[in-house]
């Protein structure tokens, strides 16, 4: 297996783990004239932040981005993202291989049963995708990979997350990374054996990880703007998924909240220009970071032009 074929998306695919989990088959509605994005304003009464939510996978089709969110960008002295994508390739393929690669004669299939393996298999073979490439990883690196929609398999064909967009124009903006890769990294890693295998199985038995990638529904409420698919599977999420795999989804998603709006609310605190690009999903539902905010007192609102 080549590591470093991997190691970009994997990484892009990490940063939006959570989001992973919110993007169902409900369809948005219908695109606008230009993109309208996600973005919210958050304010204590003297101090203003703004707060865009990332699609880590972006399609072309999502540029170029809104005036309204350019303008709030063009005008921060601080980038806060998840973690600095482009400088975590230098560490990933080092972490990759520590935490998600067997060593000493182990691997993949001395940890899955007969019906993962079998779903694997169908899943590499509709993809391109030799069986071999997944034989050392463990099964929470092969879920990472299997989560990576088929139409982005190629690293170098990778549209550009809408993080990494800001990080490619920020210029001399001071960047903070909200987590980090190797946090994101131990985070999936430290969920039980039993859970991955149950996760990965999962993945790849549905319909975004055997076929459709959901880019398309991704693509449509970007534009328009439009937050409530992303909100109607995360309220519905218990029916959606295993039971068993509810709190693999919170650690990866709504546990990370809190921490994602302290570091807002610092922001917000030192009165300098922000400007904070998290995955989409950790902003929504009753434990998202907008409702955090509200009920710290902060003034937050979506901002649609």
């Amino acid at each position: 297996m080549n590591l470093t074929r991997f190691c970009k998306l994997a990484t892009a695919m990490l940063v939006g783990v959570g989001a992973a989990f919110a993007f169902g088959s409900q369809a948005p509605k219908a695109p606008e004239s230009y993109p309208k994005g996600w973005m919210w304003e958050v304010s204590d009464g003297q101090n203003t932040i703004y707060m865009v939510g990332s699609v880590h996978m972006a399609t072309k089709k999502m540029y170029p981005l809104p005036p309204y969110m350019l303008k709030a960008f063009h005008e921060a002295d601080e980038l806060e993202v998840e973690f600095d994508v482009n400088k975590a390739m230098g560490e990933a393929t080092q972490l990759l291989a520590q935490e998600g690669i067997y060593t000493n004669g182990d691997s993949l299939w001395k940890h899955v049963d007969a019906k993962t393996k079998a779903d694997l298999t169908k899943y590499a073979k509709k993809n391109s995708m030799e069986l071999d490439e997944f034989a050392l990883m463990k099964p929470w690196l092969a879920f990472a990979v299997v989560s990576i929609p088929p139409s982005m398999k190629s690293a170098m064909n990778a549209p550009e997350g809408i993080d990494v967009y800001f990080l490619n124009h920020a210029g001399s903006k001071k960047i903070v990374n909200v987590e980090s890769l190797e946090f994101q990294l131990k985070m999936l890693s430290s969920i039980p054996i039993k859970q991955q295998v149950e996760l990965l199985d999962y993945t790849v038995t549905q319909p975004t990880g055997t076929g459709s990638d959901g880019t398309k529904e991704i693509e449509s409420a970007w534009i328009a703007g439009d937050t409530k698919p992303i909100e109607s599977e995360l309220s519905g999420s218990e029916k959606t998924y295993p039971k068993d795999l509810m709190s693999v989804e919170r650690s990866m998603l709504e546990d990370r909240n809190p921490h994602m709006a302290d570091v807002a609310e610092k922001c917000l605190k030192s009165g300098k220009k922000c400007f904070f690009v998290v995955g989409c999903a950790h902003y929504l539902g009753p434990d998202g970071i907008v409702a955090i905010l509200q009920k710290r007192g902060y003034k937050v609102d979506r901002v649609l032009n």
